[in-house]
Formats: structure tokens, sequence, C-alpha cells
């Protein structure tokens, strides 16, 4: 068997995200910026989706 599937899942059923040996953890501000920017990427590309599905509605309704 593949290593992948003994994978250990958080609560929600997801694999947790592991980094690679080499990456280095970045911490206060330039952490808190890259979060928000982060944040505000899943925002607009949630917005996105909700929008098309919205007009979508609005085009079927008429």
């Amino acid at each position: 068997m593949s290593q992948a599937s003994y994978a250990r899942r958080t609560t929600s059923g997801q694999p947790p995200f592991v980094l690679d040996e080499d990456s280095t953890r970045t911490r206060g501000s330039d952490a808190q910026r890259s979060n928000i920017a982060a944040g505000r990427a899943i925002a607009a590309a949630t917005e996105a989706a909700t929008m098309i599905v919205r007009i979508d509605d609005i085009i079927a309704a008429n």
C-alpha cells in the first residue's frame, strides 16, 4: 500500500497540510499579512462563484 493511504485525517476528514522540510515558518506581521491576503483571495473566489450562481438563477427565473 502507498504511504498516502495511511495518512492521518483531521476531524473534518481532510488530510493535514504538511510543509516541505526546507520551508521556513513566517511569524508576526508578515504572517498576518499573508493570512489576510489568503483570506481575501478565498473571499474573492467564493464571491465570484456565488455571483455566477445568482446570475444563472435570475436567467432561469425569466
